[in-house]
């Protein structure tokens, strides 16, 4: 089954909503908040919906628009959109600068469905457009999890590690900004 488990549209007029209604509402942490513009996520600042209620996540693709206003302090790497089990270590995110400097890469827990990229397209030359990052995730035939990137459209590559992550409702939120949680604690 394909179809959209979640979306928020922070220049809505609901935009701590999951349009969706499978998340419960976003909660806004530290430096994060809501402006004309969007959600603003700076240094220490990020956003979490938890009460999920949707069908099990299992073969996924997370897509996230954004804008990056500063290339320069992206340590320690953030995620423009994370997957992220409340009750373990467990996460998939759309990481930008974890192990490379100002590169995209399919992030989860210990490098576990995690590979670096070869495109020079995954890395950020300039700051301030607007873009799209995404990743699919498959379940191949030899139970590995295909990835496969993109940014704007352009393939970014592809690759195959670990075992497909699920989310079920109850244990499973949803990250702006931050790579995971672990308890209350936020990395990235």
């Amino acid at each position: 089954n394909r179809d959209l488990v979640a979306k928020w549209d922070f220049n809505s007029a609901a935009p701590t909503l999951d349009s969706r209604g499978n998340f419960g509402e976003l909660t806004l942490s530290g430096t994060a908040k809501l402006t004309e513009e969007g959600l603003e996520l700076n240094s220490g600042g990020y956003a979490r919906a938890a009460d999920y209620k949707g069908p099990v996540i299992g073969e996924k693709t997370l897509i996230a628009f954004l804008v990056l206003n500063d290339l320069d302090d992206l340590r320690p790497a953030g995620s423009a959109l994370t997957l992220d089990a409340i009750n373990q270590d467990s996460f998939d995110g759309l990481v930008l600068g974890e192990r490379r400097d100002r590169e995209w890469m399919a992030g989860s827990n210990h490098w576990s469905r995690t590979e670096d990229l070869s495109s020079p397209a995954a890395v950020e030359e300039e700051a301030g457009d607007l873009i799209m990052i995404a990743a699919t995730y498959e379940k191949t035939g030899n139970n590995t999890t295909r990835v496969t990137m993109y940014r704007n459209g352009v393939y970014l590559g592809q690759y195959e590690k670990g075992n497909l992550a699920t989310w079920p409702g109850g244990n499973t939120e949803a990250l702006f900004g931050c790579r995971h949680l672990v308890g209350d604690s936020a990395h990235g």
